[in-house]
């Protein structure tokens, strides 16, 4: 399942090779803009190096972050996929119960006609 939009082999190839971009998405992850990122890559090193923001504790505690943003991220799916059998098992289980009605209906119908059939034969 990839939600992942894809950019044309044209806009790749006028990026250029080895280009680093930041994409902003719509909400139907359309692409609205690409960005060449360079320059906010190197002002955002800058700005945290300058400002010693960035340390070894800081890089494990960044790395950490993201392995629980990671699983996070791997609960959620694990329990949208199950949400998503249990819902396909639901609708299953309805279409079969609505076949079922539909044919007990059919039934009672042919039972009704018959019996009024049979009325009309004894009046």
């Amino acid at each position: 399942m990839s939600d992942s939009p894809i950019i044309s082999r044209e806009a790749a190839i006028a990026l250029g090779e080895g280009v680093l971009v930041l994409i902003e998405l719509e909400e139907n992850q359309q692409i609205v803009k690409i960005y060449e990122a360079k320059d906010w890559i190197i002002s955002l090193i800058d700005t945290y190096l300058t400002n010693e923001v960035i340390t070894p504790e800081w890089v494990k505690q960044e790395q950490e972050r993201i392995e629980q943003w990671r699983q996070e991220m791997t609960a959620k799916s694990l329990d949208l996929t199950r949400r998503q059998l249990e819902l396909e098992t639901h609708t299953e289980q309805i279409q079969e119960l609505e076949t079922k009605l539909k044919q007990e209906r059919e039934e009672l119908e042919s039972r009704w006609e018959k019996l009024k059939a049979l009325e009309d034969e004894s009046e």
